[in-house]
């Protein structure tokens, strides 16, 4: 009895040692955060990922999970979403949400269409997109 007990004691230590490795991991579907990165910037560059992914019909299924759950645009907003680029300006941060002013810009011209405020809030340590308007078309 003595051996089994002894063996279980080791498991049990080991299970405690990788544990929080395992829970570390997650099941989000955002990339890790680096520390080293200002706030105003991990903001600002959810704006630069929208314009990035919005360049291409490709691409623009990794705009989604930029966004909160169950804010996510529909497939038809997303199309929309190429038809400008998008400049982040400023942040202002209040706790876990923040809003951006962001100038959109026409895709062909390049021509500024409007100034829009997109909101963000910070879950699990991640800054994602609340809402992120487009002009009136």
């Amino acid at each position: 009895m003595w051996c089994i007990c002894r063996e279980a004691r080791k498991l049990a230590a080991s299970v405690l040692l990788i544990l929080p490795g395992i829970l570390t991991l997650g099941c989000d579907r955002s990339p890790p955060v680096n520390p080293e990165v200002p706030t105003e910037k991990r903001i600002l560059m959810l704006v630069e990922d929208v314009d990035d992914f919005s360049q291409s019909e490709k691409e623009l299924g990794r705009i989604k999970p930029l966004f909160v759950l169950g804010s996510e645009p529909s497939k038809e907003t997303l199309l929309r979403y190429m038809a400008y680029r998008y400049d982040g300006q400023r942040a202002v941060q209040s706790g876990d949400s923040a809003t951006v002013a962001v100038i959109v810009k026409d895709a062909k011209t390049g021509n500024p269409v409007g100034e829009m405020q997109w909101s963000m809030v910070k879950i699990n340590g991640v800054w994602k997109l609340k809402e992120a308007p487009l002009p009136a078309s």
